[in-house]
């Protein structure tokens, strides 16, 4: 019995010597060579398009760190667009769609937003819901119909 007692009265010594040393050890730093912050690909909060990665991690051409807001908007000569990658005939034929398609996309997202909010009402029938969805259809293939026309048309 007093074995028993020794044995386990050793044991959690012993687990709380190394607990304390372990709460008390303070965490590694990383090296310059492996990355650290703005270095590298070194991963930090929620991944590389999570919030965590504004100043940790990859480096754009504009000297920011690249996180969810950064993949979006890019930087350089083309502005808020983006784009630094595209040869210049694409760049152009996109801005081209954009610039043409403005209305048409404002249109859209003001139906997608009425579309929602009546499928929230519950006093809107079925058939009011089924001719917002063709009317969105039509709008959405109309900016198909842009779309094709613009980035197949020959190049000039």
């Amino acid at each position: 019995m007093k074995l028993k007692r020794k044995i386990a009265t050793t044991a959690l010594a012993l687990s709380l010597v190394a607990g304390v040393a372990l709460a008390t050890t303070p965490p590694p730093q990383p090296s310059p060579a492996a990355g650290g912050p703005g270095n590298g690909m070194m991963m930090r909060g929620n991944g590389m398009m999570g919030q965590g990665m504004g100043g940790y991690g990859m480096k754009n051409n504009c000297g920011q760190g690249m996180g969810s807001k950064m993949m979006m908007q890019g930087c350089g000569p083309c502005g808020k667009r983006g784009g630094a990658m595209m040869n210049p005939q694409m760049l152009e034929r996109r801005n081209q769609f954009l610039d043409s398609t403005t209305e048409l996309r404002k249109q859209i997202h003001d139906k997608q937003f009425a579309y929602v909010e009546a499928s929230r009402n519950p006093s809107v029938t079925q058939g009011e819901l089924q001719a917002q969805q063709k009317e969105l259809y039509t709008l959405r293939q109309e900016l198909v119909t842009k779309r094709q026309a613009i980035f197949t048309a020959p190049a000039q």
